[in-house]
């Protein structure tokens, strides 16, 4: 039956002559678990039935069976009322009015819609809504009726051989109202209506499963629980002692270290680190490569041309018998002068230099050439004229040069004196005497004045080669020789030569120690002898080393890397060194490895945890979580197998309707969120027991959604199919929460 909103639908008859709102009114029927008001209306609640909305019927309300003889009598009394909730009509005129009013527009009904008393359900709901009963209507006798009086009442007699309402399965029926019937199945506890159903012997406590021995574990972690049993057991390394857990420190076949209770076992002397419960020297070798670690052992070996210094492998420089060279580390022996090279022996061997000189010396001890009497060696190697004014006045220098000059009226004399001036007589004449003392003219060069004209005389004295100084030649040299101040000198003869003889008693060059001379090139003989690897002298190699090896005077050998590395192998069989603790080398660095195996909470050793506990859970020594003994019933519901969603991350979905839950017995872990979906209207939410406040009495909306943190058990019940826990009947779920 459908009523539209604003509406109400009759569900049972009001001798009253007045309408609140409307021509009909719903009637309390229900018990204490149902709704006393019914709501038909947005902003207002009536005294009534239980009343439900669904989407396709609109608004109705529900009621227990109900026969109502006088249907139309009581359609014509309330056709009296008016749209503004008057009276229109006495109430006698409505009781023997048979007319033709009914089904009129001032009953607001049309009779045709009334169904027939099938004795089935006929108002188009499902059972779920009308909790398995109907509303039957019969056409009512036009004669004289008895008018169902159930004003405030919930059950009982309507005074009319009808029904006011039935109460629930949990309810009983006094004096028109429903009253909690008590539930004493139990050989104990409360009775479900505020009541008791007997006491326990002394000693003795109620619980869900009766009378049961009260554990003593008040303050205890573990010994007896005063009932045959334990109030807990100790974990690993753990005794009872009155009734705690106590640590008792081991010290067996340690010599220092951790006791196992945050004692000491005992200390190391200096120098010592306690490994493994004994006082061990640990090797030190941070930053060293080589020399002592402390221990009596060794960081590492140098190489044979290395030495260690402060525990770093450092090349020693080899320089004895040598003057110039490679000192093996990289530096020099010492230079050689500007006209000296290094030979392979370490030796500086001197190259003479008589470029652009003609005397001098040649830079090794020899010479460039030689000058005449009256020149000198400069110091660039040439050869200087020196003037020779000796008792001279006047005159030539020998130079080409004057040793001075006479007064106007005097003359320089052949001797270079200057004398007074005799007028001369040089007709004809181009040198020699003038008569007077004079000079008719000098010649130049190694001209000489004869007869009064200047004859070239060729100069050779001291001389084996070179201009005579008169166009002609004092001699000539050899092919091998060549002239140099009038004298023959060899010449070297070095075209394209590295070494040998240079032909004039002198070398172009030496070779090294492992080169021989031939031919002027110095050819190099390879050495290898005792030598495996490395430069063979000539710019080749005696052999090349395996990966992993370097060459060092000609043989291969391992030089240990520890760069960057503190632990682990140097790469030769050696170490870098060790790791303390329970550390592990990992690349080179000791690097700490948590220990977190079969454990969930505590420290991992590494300065970090291996997780925590779920709120009220308390963290063991061996790394488990202890949490309080559940206050809430495991069997609640009747479960004794649970739906197992532990490892679903996500919400997990609780659909309920037709009484009952799905699944009604859950398990999920600790920080689960729980969506119960479902028309709360239909199956209100309450409580039973909770470990901590969670879920709360919700009665409208079509979800609600809880997140479960804390471990226990969490039991819950639909308000209209209240659980009866004796027979498991009646709608109920339990939420089982685990770590």
């Amino acid at each position: 039956m459908e009523v539209g909103q604003g509406e109400w639908w009759l569900l049972n008859a009001i001798p009253e002559t007045t309408c609140e709102r409307g021509p009909f009114q719903c009637m309390k029927i229900g018990s204490k678990h149902r709704r006393d008001w019914c709501k038909l209306d947005q902003d207002k609640e009536y005294h009534g039935a239980t009343c439900m909305t669904a989407p396709a019927l609109g608004f109705f309300c529900t009621v227990r069976r109900v026969k109502y003889p006088v249907l139309v009598s009581m359609l014509l009394y309330f056709s009296a009322c008016g749209e503004d909730g008057t009276s229109t009509k006495p109430q006698e005129d409505v009781v023997s009015d048979t007319g033709s009013d009914v089904g009129t527009a001032d009953a607001g009904i049309d009779m045709a819609e009334v169904p027939e008393d099938t004795g089935e359900t006929d108002n188009g709901l499902p059972d779920d809504v009308t909790g398995g009963d109907s509303l039957d209507l019969v056409e009512a006798d036009m004669g004289p009726t008895c008018i169902p009086d159930c004003v405030g009442l919930q059950c009982g007699d309507d005074g009319c051989g009808g029904s006011c309402g039935t109460c629930s399965e949990f309810e009983q029926c006094k004096s028109g109202e429903c009253i909690c019937k008590p539930d004493c199945s139990g050989e104990c506890g409360p009775d479900g209506c505020g009541g008791f159903c007997g006491s326990c012997e002394e000693g003795y406590g109620c619980t869900d499963s009766g009378c049961v021995c009260p554990l003593q574990c008040q303050g205890k972690q573990c010994g007896d629980d005063g009932c045959g049993g334990e109030c807990g057991v100790c974990d690993l390394g753990l005794e009872c002692i009155d009734s705690a857990c106590i640590c008792v420190g081991n010290c067996d076949g340690l010599g220092c270290g951790d006791d196992g209770c945050g004692g000491s076992c005992g200390m190391c002397g200096l120098g010592l680190e306690c490994v493994s419960g004994q006082c061990t020297c640990v090797p030190k070798c941070d930053g060293k490569d080589c020399g002592d670690d402390g221990c009596g052992g060794t960081c590492g070996q140098c190489m044979s041309t290395d030495s260690c210094t402060n525990g770093v492998c450092t090349c020693v420089p080899v320089c004895t018998g040598k003057k110039c060279g490679d000192d093996g580390c990289g530096g020099q022996c010492g230079s050689c002068n500007a006209n000296q090279v290094c030979d392979g022996a370490g030796q500086c061997v001197c190259i003479p230099d008589c470029v652009g000189k003609l005397c001098g010396d040649d830079g090794c001890g020899g010479s460039c050439g030689t000058c005449d009497a009256q020149s000198l060696c400069n110091d660039v190697g040439v050869c200087v004229c020196v003037p020779d004014c000796n008792g001279k006045e006047c005159g030539d220098d020998g130079c080409e040069s004057s040793c001075g000059d006479c007064e106007l009226d005097e003359t320089c004399n052949a001797s270079g004196q200057c004398v007074e001036v005799c007028t001369g007589d040089c007709t004809g004449k181009s040198c020699g005497d003038d008569g007077c003392g004079g000079s008719c003219g000098n010649c130049s060069g190694t001209d000489a004045c004869v007869g009064g004209q200047c004859v070239c005389v060729p100069d050779c004295i001291g001389k084996a080669c070179g201009d005579d100084g008169c166009g002609g030649s004092c001699g000539g040299c050899s092919p091998l020789q060549a002239c140099s101040g009038g004298q023959c000198v060899c010449l070297p003869q070095c075209n394209g030569a590295e070494c040998g003889p240079d032909g004039c008693g002198g070398v172009c060059g030496t070779c090294n120690s492992q080169s021989q001379c031939v031919g002027g090139v110095c050819e190099c003989t390879p050495d290898c002898i005792g030598k495996v690897c490395g430069d063979d002298g000539c710019g080749g190699t005696c052999g090349g080393c395996d990966p992993g090896l370097t060459c060092s005077a000609g043989a291969c050998v391992c030089i240990p890397n520890c760069s960057g590395k503190f632990c682990g192998d140097d790469g030769c069989g050696g170490s870098c060194g060790d790791c303390e603790g329970g550390d592990q080398c990992v690349l080179g660095i000791c690097t700490c490895t948590p220990e977190c195996n079969g454990k969930v909470c505590g420290p991992d050793g590494c300065g970090n945890t291996c997780g925590s506990c779920a709120p009220t859970g308390t963290c063991q020594a061996d790394g488990t979580c202890q949490y309080p003994t559940p206050k809430c019933s495991a069997s609640y519901a009747f479960c004794t197998t649970w739906t197992d969603v532990t490892a679903n991350a996500g919400p997990v979905i609780v659909n309920f309707a037709s009484n009952f839950y799905s699944p009604k017995c859950l398990k999920v872990k600790s920080g689960t969120t729980v969506t119960l979906s479902g028309t709360f209207m239909f199956h209100p939410l309450d409580t039973y027991c909770q470990e901590v406040p969670v879920m709360s009495p919700k009665d409208s909306g079509n979800s609600a959604s809880y997140v479960f943190a804390v471990p226990g058990y969490y039991n819950y019940y639909c308000v209209f199919h209240t659980p009866n826990v004796s027979n498991g009947t009646g709608m109920a779920g339990n939420i089982w929460v685990v770590p």
